[in-house]
């Protein structure tokens, strides 16, 4: 069986530096660079069970230096070797970073260091160390960077926050021309808007020649956690006015985009998420978009996003979306929604093919806001194009197909095929049980 598309000499020194030992460690290091599944390449083809991770070396905090340690497993863990690569310009990500393609930095919840992963790739950072000094060299280096993920933490204090946040996606639009996939999970406190201000007034009196033609996304996610309060416990300014404005002014490519993740939550307190502490009042988050930035995406086809009122809201100034190209809608928080306004969101859209009801419990027949299959037969009927339309139930099979027939719907008129299957506890709020999709002729 082939070993991916390596070269054959690479894979002779994977097994020569990797499993027989390199004292200066400044291959091996860079060979899991080389793989794009380098866990499938080491242990099925190569060794039993040898897993290659990197870690931040602890003796290397310091701001403008670059430098990690590796360590060899075998199985059951045992460390196969030790040792330190180097970190001049000369280094082995500049020479092999062309070949990554997929990049996910990410800050853990329960333990105080994140990690990035290309591949199976672990490159780990301490929650002390300035962000942008590990990562901006990483993506100078991987010039043909396809997929990126950047995730901080979520409802944990950590010192990355805000400006090194920002920093962070600055360098992303600068340095990765070649990507398609943008996944952004931000988590940000009380003091981005300082910064975003600053950031934003300069771009306005000195925008910055661009130095290379724009990149061309196909798929973006913005997900926001943002705590609205001060350290003094004083209200602040909404921050994803600010983010979303700071998104808007890098990105000038965003016609390419076809499939959009939008999801926020605004909180008082990021440690006690609750319904209690979220921001339901929509006169607190007064301006929106003073500066009058957008982020236009005429082309989408596929839009997932979250309709609590501010989010909703926010969305609105912010997002210019060409109803007439999307194809494909799933909402979230939809729990917040009444039937009717559901209807009217989807009506809106005149070629919508598929409709997503992320979270919304529907046929319970109980006393909760929830939708029904006759809703959802009217959602059909108002919607001539659809096609498809996946919701989560608690009724069993039997149940579900009477409600399918039941006068007041009508849908096995129109249904060609039904779906029908457990997913436990995973639908949000732990209330669906099954997963319903409905294929309509």
């Amino acid at each position: 069986m082939p070993l991916l598309s390596l070269p054959n000499e690479i894979i002779a020194e994977i097994v020569e530096y990797g499993l027989l030992g390199d004292p200066k460690g400044e291959k091996a290091a860079v060979l899991s660079l080389v793989c794009k599944r380098f866990h499938i390449l080491v242990t099925r083809h190569v060794y039993s069970a040898c897993l290659l991770r990197l870690y931040q070396d602890p003796d290397y905090h310091r701001e403008h230096t670059f430098g990690h340690a590796v360590r060899f497993e075998r199985w059951k863990r045992v460390a196969v070797n030790g040792f330190r690569t180097a970190r001049d310009e000369a280094n082995a990500f500049i020479k092999y970073g062309d070949r990554v393609k997929y990049l996910n930095i990410s800050h853990c919840l329960s333990v105080p260091f994140g990690s990035i992963r290309v591949g199976q790739f672990n490159y780990s950072i301490h929650a002390s160390v300035y962000l942008p000094t590990i990562v901006t060299p990483l993506l100078s280096a991987f010039t043909n960077l396809v997929s990126f993920a950047f995730s901080t933490a979520i409802l944990l204090p950590t010192p990355i926050k805000s400006h090194e946040t920002m920093r962070i996606l600055g360098d992303v639009f600068e340095l990765c021309h070649s990507l398609r996939n943008l996944l952004l999970y931000i988590d940000v406190d009380a003091r981005a808007p300082a910064l975003l201000k600053r950031m934003i007034e300069e771009y306005k009196i000195n925008p910055p020649e661009p130095k290379r033609s724009p990149m061309r996304l196909r798929s973006v996610c913005f997900g926001f956690s943002v705590s609205n309060e001060s350290d003094e416990g004083r209200y602040s300014d909404p921050i994803s006015v600010w983010v979303l404005t700071w998104l808007a002014i890098l990105m000038p490519f965003s016609d390419s985009i076809e499939g959009l993740n939008f999801a926020h939550n605004e909180y008082i307190n990021p440690i006690e998420m609750s319904a209690e502490n979220l921001l339901s009042d929509i006169s607190k988050v007064e301006p929106i978009n003073v500066y009058g930035y957008k982020i236009d995406l005429p082309k989408v086809k596929r839009l997932t996003m979250s309709l609590e009122k501010i989010p909703e809201r926010i969305f609105g100034e912010y997002f210019v979306v060409g109803k007439e190209y999307v194809e494909e809608l799933t909402l979230l928080q939809s729990i917040n929604y009444t039937p009717e306004q559901i209807l009217e969101l989807a009506v809106s859209y005149p070629n919508l093919e598929l409709l997503h009801i992320g979270d919304m419990f529907i046929g319970d027949g109980n006393d909760l806001e929830v939708m029904e299959w006759s809703d959802v037969a009217t959602i059909k009927k108002a919607c001539g194009r659809l096609k498809r339309f996946i919701g989560y139930t608690e009724l069993g099979l039997r149940e579900l197909e009477e409600c399918l027939v039941a006068p007041e719907a009508r849908l096995e008129e129109v249904v060609k095929l039904l779906k029908y299957y457990p997913v436990g506890y995973i639908v949000p709020r732990l209330r669906g049980q099954y997963k319903v999709i409905l294929e309509f002729y």
